[in-house]
């Protein structure tokens, strides 16, 4: 655990201190005609929470007892790790406009999906399974005005409001599951910007509650730092209000068209829910896709970002016939 935050407040630290090239204009406020653009097209899914895999991920400490169910079932291979050091992982996010301007206003209803995956990838004693599935839907409305509120120095660039299930799927001793109202706000500040995400757990049966105390590793909420830098991309996220403390760190760098190369550090309590009352340290290596948020300012490097250049091919491109 002291490895896990030390990381991750070295890496918040250096975020926050490093120069800032969006200054003068919110980050999200810069971005937000490549939002506009993305919503009105046919043919492509919003960004929501990043799409990524991480073919090769090294985990510290497996937490193998969580599995004993399973093993049970076969016990000519329960001396096989069902839960092996290495795996892969994917994630894939995605939003869905379900109604633009409510009533005329500056409010969307949205649908959201994550769907966050933990494969065994290399384990051929158990048949590679996926060792844990999260799935989060999600339905809100968003607030976006076309000029960002500024409170305290601050700009709020989207607010949104709206109800958040998360589960992993199973059954009995392994199932996890549990529905939130979440409030988000998508921040600027002169240094770094944030997401920021509150919640509040619905009510549920106490004797079908597998994971009744999960505020206390899950907290009351999150925030995402995310800092550009030209090519370089980083972000930090962790719990809000959470009694043990978990986050993760992960960092990108332009590959090929639409594609970045991406290393993640994940530690603490939290991160998964099979796992979210247990310690765990990961260290993994992929690709994810990029994404609006990924690409320099226009004062900044605007000619270097990948979407720039994509543009410009196509631009040249159209001249060309």
């Amino acid at each position: 655990m002291r490895l896990t935050s030390s990381l991750l407040s070295l890496f918040t630290l250096s975020l926050l201190t490093a120069s800032s090239a969006f200054a003068a204009e919110g980050w999200f406020s810069q971005r937000r005609g490549e939002y506009d653009n993305l919503l009105k097209s046919k043919y492509s899914l919003p960004y929501h929470k990043g799409s990524y895999i991480l073919p090769v991920v090294y985990n510290w400490s497996p937490n193998e007892k969580l599995y004993n169910e399973f093993k049970a079932i076969e016990p000519e291979n329960a001396h096989n790790a069902y839960y092996e050091k290495i795996e892969a992982e994917f994630q894939v996010s995605f939003l869905l406009p379900v109604y633009r301007e409510i009533a005329k206003s500056n409010w969307d209803l949205f649908f959201g999906y994550t769907h966050h995956a933990w494969w065994q990838l290399y384990n051929d004693e158990w048949s590679r399974p996926f060792r844990e599935t999260n799935y989060t839907p999600e339905i809100f409305a968003r607030h976006m005005d076309k000029q960002p509120s500024k409170i305290l120095g601050l700009e709020f660039s989207a607010f949104d409001f709206g109800y958040m299930h998360n589960s992993n799927g199973q059954i009995k001793l392994l199932s996890r599951s549990w529905d939130r109202l979440i409030a988000r706000t998508f921040v600027d500040a002169s240094f770094v910007s944030m997401i920021v995400t509150g919640w509040y757990r619905l009510p549920k049966n106490q004797r079908t509650d597998q994971n009744h105390d999960i505020y206390k590793y899950m907290g009351y909420g999150d925030v995402e730092f995310i800092k550009v830098i030209g090519k370089h991309s980083f972000n930090v996220s962790t719990q809000i209000g959470s009694e043990k403390f978990g986050g993760t760190v992960r960092y990108s760098y332009p590959w090929k068209d639409g594609f970045r190369w991406l290393v993640s550090f994940d530690g603490g309590y939290g991160r998964s829910l099979i796992e979210y009352n247990e310690s765990v340290q990961r260290f993994g290596i992929g690709i994810a896709l990029e994404n609006f948020l990924d690409n320099g300012p226009a004062d900044f490097s605007d000619e270097n970002t990948d979407i720039i250049r994509r543009k410009k091919r196509q631009e040249k491109n159209l001249e060309n016939n």
